[in-house]
């Protein structure tokens, strides 16, 4: 997920949401999102249990 980010980051990509860690009860939840040249909204997530 991280590398995903890093790689969108050095391509100019134009985040509407930076990384945010979820500490749930199940484990950690990390996400981002990034806007599309047409202006839509693709977000990413990734879980971990703990």
């Amino acid at each position: 997920m991280d590398e995903l980010y890093e790689e969108l980051k050095l391509k100019g990509a134009q985040f509407t949401q930076e990384p945010v860690l979820t500490e749930m009860g199940w484990g950690a939840w990390k996400e981002f999102a990034v806007s599309d040249p047409d202006n839509y909204v693709i977000g990413f997530g990734s879980g971990k249990k703990q």
